[in-house]
């Protein structure tokens, strides 16, 4: 149990003994929004703004759903190697025979344990940002969002199946065969990248704290 304080509406305000760290990080976050010296109200404002940051969770994990459904109808009717053109001379479906033991599009095939590891770290940063960063743009939180779907949609498979469900292929380049889960991440990761270049602020992604807010 920890006693601690924090400068609420200006003042210092002493705060119960709290339970776990992770209630600490929830408060610290949260505080800027707290414009009174009344703690429960305080307290109520701090849960509203927390519930909002749950609907990018929901996000993710709807993306993931997608992602495993998209994947179980691949298994289920590719499995007999057949192949079926969604956009002629563009993309079309075949299932990746003994699914991809490595990262997308292959990398570091046959690692799939320290695959897994790096990915559930990973995972787990992006849905604690989510969760408790306050973000600068819509984009970079859609950004992570993506990536963190793309992340635990393959961390699943790897986890559970001891490969990826890899089932799309481009037809006019030889290119590995993918999934939907890679397209996340890699959409993600493009538009952090255009972020990241038009940006002229040293810290693009999250607000450092409630001041950052107020002076943007």
């Amino acid at each position: 149990m920890i006693e601690t304080s924090y400068v609420i509406g200006g003042g210092k305000q002493n705060v119960f003994p709290f339970q776990s760290s992770f209630i600490l990080s929830f408060l610290y976050v949260y505080t800027d929004q707290i414009k009174d010296n009344d703690l429960c109200s305080g307290a109520v404002i701090c849960t509203a703004a927390f519930l909002k940051e749950m609907n990018s969770i929901l996000a993710v994990f709807a993306l993931v759903g997608i992602d495993r459904v998209l994947k179980v109808l691949a298994e289920k009717y590719l499995s007999d190697g057949n192949s079926l053109v969604l956009i002629p001379k563009v993309i079309g479906l075949k299932l990746l025979q003994g699914g991809n033991t490595g990262a997308a599009f292959g990398i570091l095939s046959g690692h799939t344990m320290l695959l897994s590891l790096v990915s559930a770290l990973f995972s787990f940063l992006l849905l604690f940002a989510l969760l408790f960063k306050r973000f600068k743009s819509k984009w970079i939180k859609a950004a992570f969002v993506l990536i963190a779907a793309g992340a635990i949609g393959n961390l699943y498979d790897r986890f559970f199946l001891h490969s990826v469900t890899d089932y799309l292929m481009f037809l006019f380049i030889d290119f590995p065969i993918f999934n939907f889960a890679d397209c996340l991440v890699n959409i993600g990761v493009a538009i952090l990248v255009v972020c990241t270049l038009r940006s002229k602020d040293e810290d693009i992604f999250f607000y450092r704290n409630g001041k950052d807010i107020e002076d943007n």
